[in-house]
């Protein structure tokens, strides 16, 4: 009756890297939950748009239909559904109350929704258990009540017409012939064909879940610590679970030995194994033939990531299990759905492509996706992907590097989502006459348009590296500001005089109290966009999780006076003065300059994207001593080698599918530019970062596919010193 779940990543500058991953058995991921409403959807929650990026507000039971689509009793009022897509929407209820019978299931009110049973003959029945009912969502999406009367006392005959009686349904379970079967404290009902209730012998006071297998033996779990079999009306048998005082959590043990807790949800798999959820113990349990092992939890590690294998978490606490036709497990643990993979099914992940050119307003340079003269100061331009053959329609958001040359004013350039009001945010900074670029991973809404606006004015370049697909556990938002120590404008989440040269400024992105949209506590990382603005000198601004001392690496490169905005992906560490809730970034400003920041996207729990502690891997310049390198500063069309795996000292391993770097350009003999690609390959015809003549310094975020034995390779146009820090990689 119940559910599990996990989930993926995303990309900066996605260079070379196809990060689908099939999944072993027994892998876990993420399908829904632990994200936080966009501003765009606070009423829904994230209704309509990817469900690992979905905030539920309690889960109260979960089932999984044939179409592959996931049922969540979700709070007082709903059931939403996790698509096969990945989308979450409403399958039934509003608010909370009682109306709507005979209409679409999704203008229904309900009063909290307790269990859930996927109809064999399509729709699914849900107990309405404030309304004390049993509702059905038939397959045409209208719901009517089949049973109960709308008491909760009272008194009826064996055989009465089940929407005529007082009741206090507990759960629901379809036999394999149909037939629909609930529990009430002392007795068992059959809703028969003739829609009378036919009570089918004792109940239990506490039975907690029930299921079937396919020979229509029914299962029952009782009191939290027992499984029992149905072999007659009235008559139950236990299977699994001891309170005997030498009872033990072992595995390979009789099931009848075993201690279990906290069984308070069971399912049948399709060969007949019970699937058992622990959430006492944090373990998903199996039974076969008699003998019980752990398919979940009782690992060492301190959490489940990245499609890594389930039993190697120290707790996978499930509260509610269900199993997919195909064996798949799916759980309800805390706020979020997860799935316990098949071999052969994929982990959902980000992809690459072949970098392309989507929008050129240069009219010297042939116009792409645009027509018309240069834009001019405060326009918007517009790209559209409905139908592109880059990115798909499931698509959450899309990596891009968006450039912009010849600028009419000093100012920035914002990408959204165009069905949102412009943000208060900004993807890249320039000055006038000058030409920059940065990476960014917009979010993709419905009508599948990007808006840019142009507030300095000047040619735009968008290419396409890459996108996030919709079932990846990582959250796009419409970008919103998370720091401005701006004391001339709206300052945000700062006090104090602009930071000095030396100072670390704390940024506290849970909990930013009435922000619709602030980072989840759940999250594990986020993709950020840094500017520095008004430095005292030339500096720059490394951003790191606050976890141990400072890493030697940046993140930001700034001219004195000047502004650079560069996007940044950074694990976030965990504020311990707050009830070890609150998730913390660092900014630590080399120089002194004010610092904005923007926030892009969320990775979420079990995404497989490791963040690590920023470490520098290559250091071209003599004066700051190589690291990586031996020899006079890259020349004009040089190729330089990073051995990623072989120096990140075991961090990154070598069948990692791709790692993120932060690139920094510095010294160059002219204007020019950097390509970052795998070695091993063919170097694309795109650029990383650009540099605008002698004494400039430029830096870009860039998620790259490992090449040949490990290594990545970079290119300098011109000729340029090269740093290059790890800030982590996708396993």
């Amino acid at each position: 009756m119940l559910g599990i779940v996990v989930g993926v990543a995303l990309g900066a500058s996605l260079v070379g890297a196809t990060m689908s991953v099939a999944a072993d058995e027994g892998e876990i991921s993420t399908l829904g939950g632990g994200g936080l409403h966009d501003p765009t959807a606070q009423a829904t929650q994230g209704d309509g748009g990817p469900a690992v990026a979905a905030w539920f507000t309690g889960l109260a039971a979960i089932d999984v239909e044939p179409t592959g689509g996931v049922l969540v009793a979700d709070g007082t009022a709903q059931v939403r559904r996790i698509r096969a897509d990945g989308i979450l929407e409403v399958a039934a209820g509003t608010t909370q109350g009682f109306s709507g019978d005979g209409g679409p299931a999704t203008a229904a009110r309900l009063s909290t929704p307790s269990d859930l049973a996927v109809d064999p003959a399509g729709g699914f029945v849900v107990v309405d258990e404030g309304n004390h009912r049993v509702r059905k969502v038939w397959p045409d999406g209208t719901i009517t009540t089949i049973a109960g009367n709308g008491n909760d006392t009272g008194t009826f005959l064996d055989g009465s017409l089940a929407t005529a009686v007082p009741l206090v349904a507990g759960h629901v379970a379809f036999a394999p012939d149909g037939q629909l079967y609930l529990s009430t404290s002392s007795l068992l009902y059959r809703l028969g064909a003739d829609g009378n209730l036919w009570a089918e012998g004792s109940s239990d006071p506490y039975l907690t879940d029930m299921a079937f297998d396919q020979s229509g033996t029914l299962f029952a779990s009782i009191g939290g610590n027992r499984v029992a079999r149905r072999d007659a009306p009235g008559v139950w048998t236990v299977v699994a679970g001891s309170s005997a005082p030498d009872a033990s959590s072992a595995d390979g043990i009789p099931a009848t030995s075993a201690r279990l807790p906290g069984v308070y949800s069971l399912a049948v798999a399709p060969g007949g194994d019970l699937v058992l959820a622990d959430n006492t113990e944090g373990r998903v349990r199996r039974v076969h033939a008699g003998i019980i092992s752990t398919v979940a939890g009782g690992g060492s590690a301190a959490e489940a990531t990245g499609c890594m294998p389930a039993t190697r978490a120290s707790s996978v606490p499930a509260s509610h299990v269900a199993v997919r036709s195909n064996g798949a497990i799916v759980v309800s643990v805390g706020f979020v759905v997860r799935e316990i993979q098949v071999q052969g099914q994929t982990c959902p992940s980000i992809t690459s492509v072949a970098p392309t050119r989507v929008l050129e307003t240069r009219a010297t340079e042939g116009q792409i996706g645009y027509q018309g003269p240069s834009p001019v100061s405060g326009q918007v331009v517009r790209v559209s992907f409905a139908a592109s053959p880059l990115v798909p329609a499931s698509a959450q958001a899309v990596a891009l590097n968006v450039t912009i040359t010849g600028a009419r004013n000093d100012g920035f350039v914002t990408a959204w989502p165009c069905e949102n009001e412009l943000p208060r945010a900004s993807n890249l900074n320039v000055s006038r006459g000058g030409t920059a670029a940065n990476a960014a991973i917009v979010k993709l809404g419905t009508s599948r348009e990007l808006c840019l606006y142009d507030q300095a004015g000047g040619d735009l370049l968008v290419d396409v590296t890459g996108y996030v697909g919709g079932t990846v556990p990582y959250q796009a938002v419409v970008p919103y500001r998370a720091l401005d120590t701006r004391g001339d404008g709206p300052r945000f989440n700062y006090t104090g005089d602009k930071p000095a040269a030396g100072q670390t400024v704390r940024v506290t992105m849970s909990g930013f109290g009435y922000f619709a949209n602030t980072v989840s506590p759940y999250a594990t990382a986020v993709v950020l966009n840094v500017t520095a603005t008004d430095a005292t000198s030339d500096g720059y601004v490394t951003v790191w999780s606050c976890d141990g001392p400072r890493p030697t690496a940046s993140n930001v490169n700034v001219a004195r006076g000047g502004t650079v905005g560069r996007m940044v992906v950074v694990k976030l560490g965990l504020d311990t003065t707050k009830l070890n809730v609150s998730k913390q970034i660092c900014l630590f400003t080399q120089s002194g300059t004010h610092l904005l920041v923007d926030v892009l996207g969320v990775f979420m729990p079990d995404a497989p994207y490791v963040g690590l502690t920023p470490d520098r891997l290559l250091e071209t310049r003599g004066d700051a001593g190589q690291v990586g390198y031996v020899g006079a500063r890259p020349t004009s069309g040089q190729v330089v080698g990073i051995d990623v795996v072989g120096r990140s000292g075991g961090a990154v391993p070598s069948d990692a599918r791709a790692v993120v770097l932060s690139v920094t350009a510095t010294n160059p003999v002219a204007a020019g530019y950097i390509t970052v690609w795998p070695c091993g390959s063919t170097r694309p015809l795109a650029s990383s970062l650009n540099l605008a003549g002698p004494g400039d310094t430029q830096s870009n975020a860039v998620v790259v596919g490992l090449g040949t034995g490990g290594t990545v390779c970079l290119f300098t146009q011109s000729g340029a010193d090269l740093i290059v820090d790890l800030n982590g990689y996708f396993p």
